[in-house]
């Protein structure tokens, strides 16, 4: 079914990048999780960096999920998110690590 004055195919290419948007914004959040461990290593709060983890996780979902919609779409450029999508959680990891034993 088309949007109101879109063609289908207008609406697909409208909500392919509407789906380009949300996973390049998942992708952001990744790295202010990875930013706020940082932060919390240096603060007598760094245990804080647990709740991050139930945070992280969820957008990750998310963000995976994003990707593979964007893989079956046929996005040209989806080699970049699949690639932040191994970067971002061996990342995580080593920043939720140091966070920890801080």
């Amino acid at each position: 079914m088309a949007l109101k004055g879109y063609t289908n195919a207008e609406a697909e290419i409208y909500r392919q990048k509407k789906l380009v948007r949300l996973t390049s914004l998942m992708g952001a959040t990744h790295v202010l999780l990875m930013a706020v461990n940082i932060v919390l290593a240096f603060t007598p709060y760094s245990k804080a960096a647990f709740v991050s983890v139930v945070i992280y996780l969820t957008l990750f979902g998310i963000y995976v999920h994003g990707v593979d919609l964007l893989g079956e779409l046929g996005y040209e450029r989806i080699g970049f998110f699949k690639a932040f999508k191994i970067v971002s959680i061996l990342v995580y990891i080593v920043t939720f690590i140091i966070a920890i034993l801080s």
